[in-house]
């Protein structure tokens, strides 16, 4: 009976000894750092640290959020509507640091970045220009021609074509020289596969190309630019009387 008790009294030293350990033990709280996703989209784009969705990043131009998150490499996802995967990438956020998840635009169809390359150069003078499709009411592909239309005397001179042009990715680049006339203008004209003409200079709903956000700047030549455009759509309320030319990303190249 003795040995039952002092066996239960060390049970009890013991227990109560490893309680003591543990309450003495320091408590580490986790750390964190901010992450700020900034970009354009036209449609409402599902955030996810790390498998769990966390916030929605709204559909606005110029779009701007800031989530806190835990140090250290996280996996962030961004998802359509139906939670299809846009975008996978691991970001490292820093304790007490904003991290940044920036400068991207969502056609809808497809995440577009900046050109990687900033040594890219036009031709001195030159303009390059690549396209994508960010009209919904547009085919999802389509065949492109690049015309020179001098409005003033109804002169159209081909200048490049695109095959397979789509709404998830930019088409190569179009090497444009300067018009050299105030009524000259490159414009956009596109065929479905199928054969039909969509977008035409004679139905008047031709694209046109735009080197600037506001198009009463944008349709003057820039020269030594380097410009990511969309073929948007015709504005509803009659301000454009062809499709509205969206540029997503701009820079000029140094000569």
């Amino acid at each position: 009976m003795k040995k039952n008790r002092l066996v239960y009294i060390l049970l009890i030293v013991v227990v109560a000894f490893q309680a003591c350990k543990k309450e003495g033990e320091p408590i580490i709280y986790p750390s964190f750092g901010q992450l700020k996703i900034s970009g354009s989209t036209s449609s409402a784009l599902i955030i996810a640290v790390d498998g769990k969705v966390t916030d929605t990043l709204a559909s606005t131009s110029g779009s701007d959020l800031v989530l806190t998150v835990e140090e250290g490499k996280r996996k962030i996802s961004l998802l359509d509507s139906l939670k299809k995967t846009v975008l996978d990438t691991t970001i490292t956020i820093k304790s007490g640091s904003i991290t940044n998840l920036s400068n991207f635009f969502y056609t809808g169809d497809g995440l577009l970045f900046p050109d990687p390359d900033s040594t890219r150069k036009p031709t001195p003078g030159h303009a390059l220009v690549r396209i994508v499709i960010t009209d919904k009411n547009l085919p999802d592909v389509l065949n492109i021609d690049i015309v020179k239309l001098d409005f003033a005397t109804g002169e159209s001179t081909p200048v490049a074509h695109i095959d397979g042009l789509t709404k998830s990715a930019f088409s190569g680049y179009i090497d444009l020289s300067d018009p050299l006339s105030a009524d000259a203008f490159y414009v956009i004209e596109g065929t479905d596969l199928s054969g039909n003409k969509v977008m035409s200079i004679e139905s008047g709903n031709y694209g046109i190309i735009s080197y600037d956000t506001d198009i009463n700047v944008g349709l003057t030549f820039l020269p030594n630019s380097i410009i990511s455009l969309g073929i948007g759509p015709i504005p509803s309320d009659g301000s454009l009387p062809f499709h509205d030319p969206l540029v997503i990303f701009k820079r000029i190249a140094t000569p």
